[in-house]
């Protein structure tokens, strides 16, 4: 018996959610924006002090993987091709860019 052909949907996209208390990795299929599959993992918080909240980022970094590996087994599940997936991105990332180049565009006027 042959083995079923992969869907071909797509181009494909992933984000990664990363929260204070856990990470998601989410894939949508970018011509439709439908979800079609994700994987949620909790992460520790520890509270050292009064107002202080600490997170260990190789807990964090190791949540990512694993949530990019279940989602992607799902994926396959599904018999989508995740080599479809075209992009990830992480909306945190890309607002600290977006942040820190307007700052930099502000002292860079500033002193010319």
């Amino acid at each position: 018996m042959a083995a079923a052909k992969k869907a071909v949907l797509g181009p494909l996209v992933g984000a990664v959610d990363q929260g204070t208390s856990s990470t998601r990795f989410l894939v949508f299929n970018s011509k439709t924006a439908e979800l079609l599959s994700h994987h949620q993992v909790e992460i520790k918080q520890e509270f050292p002090r009064e107002g202080w909240v600490e997170q260990d980022p190789k807990e964090i970094l190791q949540s990512v993987y694993e949530c990019i590996e279940k989602t992607c087994e799902k994926l396959g599940q599904l018999n989508i091709d995740i080599s479809n997936i075209k992009g990830i991105f992480n909306r945190i990332f890309f607002s600290m860019y977006d942040y820190l180049n307007q700052i930099y565009s502000f002292l860079h006027s500033a002193h010319n």
